[in-house]
């Protein structure tokens, strides 16, 4: 079991190192620091707020999906941190520089990811005609955390997984 655990860690330091010399260029940085910046959940709060109001119907119950599959998510993010305890790739690698503030001190998994995947998930289950964009906006909050210098591919490939999987699970119950 270490042998596998130890070439999916390489193959993830791998791929890292090949994406987080992107982040060099200053129009990728800020694009990166755009995306990463718009997960951090002010969104979440607004656009839960805001859909209730728009459309009484529709609206609340996609408020109430959204909120339970966050309300699912919190604790998942909280074991996996604090059980795997993995470190963020500025900590382990001296030519990685930590280019923004984090709100923790653990890398697996992507919080900012699992997120905006709930967020994308659950916006176009009840709003189809969004879903390309709500999908690519989560893929590059995904890219923009590797990118960053704070998570490991495989930290967003997890955060992908389990936001997915909570709105899902989500939407399931409450419909």
């Amino acid at each position: 079991m270490q042998f596998i655990f130890s070439n999916i860690t390489q193959l993830d330091t791998l791929f890292f190192n090949k994406l987080v010399k992107f982040s060099k260029k200053k129009i990728i940085f800020k694009c990166s620091h755009l995306f990463s910046r718009s997960a951090d959940g002010h969104l979440y709060i607004i656009i839960g707020l805001i859909f209730p109001l728009l459309d009484s119907n529709i609206g609340l119950k996609f408020s109430q999906v959204l909120g339970f599959s966050f309300l699912i998510y919190f604790p998942i993010y909280l074991v996996l941190k604090n059980t795997i305890k993995r470190p963020r790739p500025y900590q382990k690698f001296i030519n990685v520089d930590n280019l923004i503030e984090v709100p923790d001190r653990f890398s697996f998994p992507s919080g900012h990811t699992a997120c905006s995947f709930i967020m994308a998930t659950t916006l176009s289950y009840f709003f189809p005609f969004i879903s390309l964009y709500m999908f690519f906006w989560a893929w590059m909050v995904g890219l923009s955390r590797v990118l960053l210098g704070v998570h490991y591919p495989g930290d967003v490939f997890a955060g992908i997984l389990i936001g997915i999987s909570c709105a899902y699970f989500g939407i399931n119950l409450l419909q």
